[in-house]
């Protein structure tokens, strides 16, 4: 937030639906992605940042609401594969492979997504809204593979890599940049 700051916006953050302070018990992308619609309706921002599922969220948010209001977007550590994501779930809570195939069939089911499609780079593909894009190196989270993979599609971003940062990126030297590119 200090190097947000420092570049004369005002900030808006936000928690995700079942995030930090939020309500509800439900959290998937598209439904952040609604969220963050009505929150960028009423704000108006001209720049999105998200880390990790927030910044696959913002790539979604723009490839379906396509906002005019946005100018630049900051993606720091992102899946680009929603197989990613669901992997990651099935290994942290040590679940089975129908659980797998429920939750596959419950966003076909209800979003009307094939997660196979449901991925970074194809939101990315046509998309406008100038990016910067970051992903670490030895993130063991979401590997580099799937920023390499958003970064191949999005014409009109900057990829950087970090190396040592893992998954938070928290880093002196990658703020300095972020704060950089929203303020050219």
């Amino acid at each position: 937030m200090p190097y947000l700051a420092k570049t004369g916006s005002t900030i808006v953050a936000l928690d995700g639906p079942a995030h930090g302070l939020s309500s509800g018990t439900t959290f998937n992308i598209p439904h952040y992605a609604e969220f963050l619609h009505q929150v960028v309706q009423h704000f108006k921002p001209q720049t999105l940042i998200g880390h990790s599922l927030g910044g696959k969220t913002c790539l979604y948010y723009q490839y379906v609401y396509q906002s005019d209001d946005l100018k630049k977007m900051v993606i720091l550590g992102a899946p680009s594969d929603f197989k990613i994501i669901l992997d990651n779930y099935i290994a942290l809570l040590s679940l089975n492979s129908r659980i797998l195939t429920g939750l596959k069939k419950y966003y076909r089911d209800v979003f009307q997504l094939n997660t196979d499609e449901f991925a970074g780079q194809h939101f990315a593909k046509n998309m406008l809204t100038q990016g910067f894009l970051a992903h670490d190196e030895q993130d063991q989270v979401v590997l580099i593979h799937e920023g390499n993979k958003i970064a191949a599609t999005w014409k009109n971003a900057t990829f950087i890599t970090t190396t040592g940062l893992g998954h938070s990126m928290h880093d002196h030297n990658l703020y300095e940049k972020i704060s950089q590119f929203i303020q050219n």
